[in-house]
């Protein structure tokens, strides 16, 4: 892609929401997102969204305003601690990614990923980015700049499935012994629960020896799940009626196809189960599928997770859509070769 040197753009590379123009973005959001999924459902990017995902620290935006000051491409990334088989390392998450319909094939996107790729340099960070299928990139080097230090790789890791389900009718079987939700206490290494047998610590090593790709409970993530005044997405501990126990992530979202708002989906964003077997893996999902019916939700949806089977999400109502999530590194080659064999992915998109 050339950049064309008659669209005059400002780029911004910024980490203060002051900033950024919620108004501005929110016009600009709906224009792209309604392009790109015209006739096909879509997350609603409106200020209640952009309020929760900008909220707290450890994220940037890289925006392209025009001539005029309005915002004609943007993405955002989040600061997180990636877990590779147990080894933590600083990451960035992107997400968001979008242009102007008008502005397409100018060059906005290579430069927003330019700027994105010289803070991923300048921090030392991996920049993990998910995306419907097909939408992904190639594998192979990526030529950033001409300077051969600044080479990168794309390695698309890992092709998951999406599961989803409706949860308009009835979900559970048999309730679960116990549901609470699991909340950082600022200044202690712990997290609130009754009589249950987790903390910070626990969650954490529990997370690391998945083997998998995952985010540790820390920084942006930390923010977005473990926190108590956020009520669109979070943690919940779940204890079945036989005793096993496990922590499922979820967060909240608006739908609509084209103009019309069609209700709310929830996504189980990561699925840790401590013990039990298959039946009380059931069992906490029907009573995740029932807590977020209770939260307004429509539908439920869930990209294939490790330590969910698909016998499990069949036994539970879910079904296979036709689209799939890609998890992609982009990165310097000296950080991306650690993805050449990476196992799979176990978040969803944020």
């Amino acid at each position: 892609m050339r950049i064309d040197p008659r669209t005059p753009l400002d780029i911004v590379v910024t980490s203060d929401i002051g900033d950024v123009d919620i108004a501005d973005l929110v016009r600009f959001s709906e224009l792209a997102w309604r392009h790109n999924y015209k006739g096909r459902l879509r997350v609603v990017y409106d200020a209640p969204f952009y309020a929760w995902l900008l909220s707290g620290k450890d994220w940037f935006a890289v925006l392209a305003r025009n001539g005029e000051g309005r915002i004609v491409g943007c993405m955002f990334a989040l600061v997180r601690d990636l877990y590779i088989r147990g080894e933590a390392f600083p990451s960035v998450y992107s997400t968001g990614w979008a242009v102007d319909p008008a502005y397409r094939r100018t060059g906005v996107s290579l430069r927003l990923w330019l700027a994105l790729h010289d803070r991923v340099r300048e921090g030392g960070y991996v920049s993990i980015g998910a995306s419907h299928a097909g939408l992904s990139g190639t594998r192979g080097d990526v030529v950033f700049r001409d300077d051969a230090e600044d080479r990168g790789r794309i390695v698309a890791h890992h092709c998951g499935a999406i599961w989803s389900r409706p949860v308009g009718g009835p979900v559970i079987a048999h309730a679960p012994v116990a549901m609470q939700r699991l909340c950082f206490v600022d200044g202690e290494h712990a997290l609130e629960y009754a009589d249950m047998p987790i903390d910070l610590a626990t969650l954490s090593s529990s997370m690391a020896a998945t083997g998998r790709l995952t985010f540790a409970p820390s920084r942006h993530f930390r923010h977005l799940y473990l926190n108590s005044e956020l009520t669109r997405s979070g943690t919940m501990w779940v204890e079945t009626d036989d005793g096993a126990r496990c922590a499922v992530g979820f967060s909240i979202f608006a739908l609509a196809m084209d103009d019309l708002a069609v209700g709310t989906i929830g996504r189980i964003q990561f699925f840790l189960p401590f013990d039990g077997g298959e039946a009380a893996q059931v069992e906490a999902l029907n009573a995740m599928c029932a807590f977020l019916a209770r939260q307004g939700c429509s539908t439920v949806s869930m990209v294939e997770q490790p330590a969910a089977a698909p016998a499990v999400m069949e036994r539970c109502g879910f079904t296979k859509a036709a689209d799939s999530v890609t998890f992609s590194v982009r990165s310097p080659v000296a950080l991306a070769h650690r993805f050449d064999d990476a196992p799979p992915f176990a978040l969803d998109f944020l």
